[in-house]
């Protein structure tokens, strides 16, 4: 089996694929509000 070569991308290039101006999810909110529940580190 021969290895797969995996691609590697820029933080550049992969921001660049995001829509900014994108609202959060209900999903997103909830933990962007939810408390910490473990070994966060604040």
């Amino acid at each position: 089996m021969d290895p797969q070569v995996r691609p590697h991308y820029t933080l550049d290039e992969l921001l660049g694929q995001c829509d900014a101006s994108a609202d959060f999810t209900i999903e997103d909110q909830d933990w962007l509000n939810g408390e910490a529940v473990g070994g966060e580190l604040l």
